[in-house]
């Protein structure tokens, strides 16, 4: 069930909602586990024996390493928890002969985390459901963010439970659903096109990869927005997973900005285990190494995902050897470098739709020599003019400029209070505009249910 599903939209969300707001305390817990297992078995019921198996599993691992003090049994625990959800993961992930069950990678993380966690003694679990319902929260189960477990946000307590907090919540979801709806669907029919053609001239590539490279940034920040919603409106406030990623001065503020809670998540759970860049710097850049080989392989088993993450393994270890950018003193030397930065961003992109090598260099090849396809030159200029309303609000809209206007305008109360009715009436209008693109039926699966 899509979070852009009107089923979801007018159904399911609202009378969850009711439910779980009019419930008293102690049942709250009760009524979202049965709405977390509902939402999951009406998009893929053929897992749900495995899916509450494996959390019954990975719940008791976490409580029983919270409480037993013999370290050997603690250690076997631990290795076991790890390995045992690692081992399910690579088995349906990459085996070949098994449809991936939605959100299993993200699951497998959220699962390891709380294991680890709890054998540190950084959190306090203090009933079984709560655990069950932080890795099966309907919110994140589909493409993230892999949040944390915090005992504080624990799903039957009463502070998160705020008209601010559900505002907010309902904010988020908005913002989400203009950026899947009238931005992410909408560039998809440009990058379907110019991926799946044969007739590759410069300007048609170039279209197609930039409009990939939008495309993929609003459609997955938008679900990250609409899950920080969701969780806003539960009480639960999750962590942002987007931050303006291609305003970025470098490659490696980038990954700082982009998809931010799997990198801090390969920064806690693997990085820093191996030791970080405390040690030599012969051991940083392996660490480095073993992180991004291993982020490669979470996305696809293919050469092409190996090869993408292995290149920003390249580019953001140049960057740490060489102080670059910023040991530059001329403002143009910046500039170009964010040039460059971007444009490298936009290659592995490439890389990144294909997912096999040799398509890929071929496309990239279009991109960068000259052709005599001027039938695909024609087409580049009519789908930029058909859709270049939607293509220059993409790029805009990459940059912090709404978040600047706001905070400018809140310097004095008459234009705050002014800015506030236009957005709000602005966030109503793109809401009414998305529904109704929604029912003509212009919405596409989000990029990441794959992973």
């Amino acid at each position: 069930m899509s979070f852009t599903g009107l089923t979801f939209l007018l159904v399911f969300l609202p009378i969850t909602l009711l439910l779980y707001f009019v419930a008293g305390v102690n049942v709250r817990p009760w009524v979202l586990l049965c709405a977390n297992l509902f939402f999951y078995a009406l998009g893929q019921m053929d897992f749900m024996v495995i899916l509450c198996l494996l959390t019954v599993i990975n719940t008791y691992i976490a409580i029983v390493l919270g409480h037993l003090n013999v370290k050997k049994v603690r250690g076997l625990l631990l290795i076991i928890g790890i390995a045992g959800n690692m081992c399910l993961l690579a088995y349906y992930k990459y085996s070949g002969e098994h449809l991936l069950p939605i959100g299993l990678s993200f699951y497998t993380f959220k699962a390891v985390s709380v294991i680890v966690d709890s054998y540190k003694g950084k959190v306090s679990i203090k009933t079984p459901i709560d655990v069950m319902n932080y890795l099966l929260f309907f919110g994140q189960i589909q493409s993230g963010p892999i949040s944390r477990f915090e005992v504080e946000d624990s799903f039957n307590t009463r502070e998160g439970l705020s008209l601010t907090n559900f505002s907010k919540g309902v904010e988020y979801f908005l913002v989400g659903f203009s950026k899947k709806i009238l931005i992410a669907d909408v560039l998809v029919k440009i990058t379907d096109e110019v991926f799946a053609s044969k007739n590759l001239s410069v300007p048609y590539t170039w279209l197609g990869a930039v409009c990939f490279s939008l495309q993929l940034y609003y459609d997955f920040s938008g679900y990250s927005d609409m899950a920080m919603g969701i969780s806003n409106m539960f009480g639960m406030p999750c962590k942002e997973n987007f931050h303006y990623p291609y305003a970025t001065a470098s490659i490696g503020e980038f990954w700082r900005r982009w998809h931010i809670t799997l990198g801090d998540w390969f920064r806690d759970y693997v990085y820093i285990p191996l030791g970080g860049s405390r040690g030599k710097l012969w051991c940083t850049i392996l660490n480095l190494g073993i992180v991004w080989l291993l982020t490669g392989i979470w996305h696809g088993n293919t050469g092409g995902f190996l090869l993408w993450g292995m290149m920003y393994f390249v580019l953001i270890t140049f960057e740490k050897m060489t102080g670059y950018p910023q040991k530059f003193k001329i403002r143009l030397s910046k500039i170009i470098y964010r040039i460059f930065a971007l444009i490298m961003i936009n290659f592995l992109w490439v890389v990144f739709y294909f997912g096999h090598v040799s398509a890929a260099f071929n496309f990239i090849r279009g991109m960068l020599i000259p052709s005599a396809y001027n039938i695909s030159i024609d087409r580049a200029r009519f789908l930029f003019n058909e859709y270049r309303v939607f293509i220059l609000a993409a790029v805009v809209l990459a940059t912090p400029i709404v978040p600047s206007a706001m905070k400018w305008c809140q310097k004095y109360r008459e234009t705050e209070i002014c800015a506030n009715i236009i957005y709000g009436v602005a966030m109503a209008g793109l809401f009414l505009l998305s529904l109704s693109m929604i029912v003509s039926g212009g919405t596409n699966p989000f990029l990441y249910i794959g992973f």
